[in-house]
């Protein structure tokens, strides 16, 4: 089929209207960052980096997208001004030396998307899939469930009777370099309340003593898992704000 103008030129010598011969579906925006979240997808980040320079309507380029990216993250959590001044971002894949980013950051963006957002669903789950399939980390967990004290002068939890046990799920993304290794991520303990961490460690050729899966990034898994309930949301030393749940309660 050879196409002519508006018509198509058919072998047989007759003409019809425009036909479908073809067509991809692309996947849908929370399918790609899934992936790229979940397998470390270096060049589906650059790409999806620039498509926010595109939609803030800035262009592509890098050192113009970086703006957009900026504020981006500017809108989701509140920076001081000193997380602005340390925060740097140069490309969206974060394999530039010149990045630099604070575990605050880090964590204060999955706890403002919260553990049923499509940001945490999309990280790779600790033994389970992506980057993580294989770093069980102690998982399935064992937990014992707790209920909060009518005491509402203390706020804090007690041991019910009766105890019931749940295995426990970590969602995570693994960041490697030759010289950084870091992990963040977001577990939810029993009684709803959202654990998130974040763990970022420079130093030079580092992957050769932490590689993947280290011990340093399994022990912050595992206690992660072993909390049986979050900050309290009425300890303002601990945690000014109210923490998000999955119930949204």
């Amino acid at each position: 089929v050879l196409p002519s103008g508006d018509e198509l030129i058919l072998e047989n010598g007759g003409t019809d209207e425009m036909l479908v011969i073809g067509e991809i579906q692309s996947p849908t925006a929370i399918e790609i960052v899934t992936r790229m979240l979940r397998y470390s997808d270096n060049t589906t980040a650059e790409m999806l980096f620039k498509e926010v320079g595109w939609q803030a309507g800035i262009g592509t380029a890098r050192s113009v997208a970086v703006f957009a990216v900026r504020d981006a993250v500017a809108k989701l959590i509140d920076l001081t001004p000193e997380l602005i001044d340390v925060l740097e971002i140069v490309d969206g894949s974060g394999l530039s030396s010149y990045n630099k980013v604070t575990c605050r950051i880090i964590a204060e963006l999955l706890r403002s998307a919260g553990a049923d957002s499509p940001l945490v669903q999309g990280l790779a789950v600790a033994g389970e899939s992506g980057t993580l399939d294989t770093c069980e980390a102690g998982t399935p967990v064992t937990r014992e469930v707790l209920r909060h004290t009518d005491d509402k002068a203390n706020g804090a939890p007690s041991l019910g009777s009766g105890t019931t046990h749940v295995s426990g799920k970590l969602w995570a993304k693994t960041g490697t370099l030759n010289d950084v290794t870091a992990l963040a991520g977001v577990t939810v303990a029993v009684n709803g309340e959202v654990i998130v961490f974040s763990l970022i460690v420079n130093g030079d050729n580092i992957i050769a003593s932490l590689p993947k899966c280290n011990i340093i990034q399994r022990g912050v898994m595992e206690a992660a898992l072993g909390y049986p309930h979050g900050p309290l949301s009425s300890n303002e030393a601990l945690y000014p704000k109210p923490i998000k749940s999955l119930t949204g309660q």
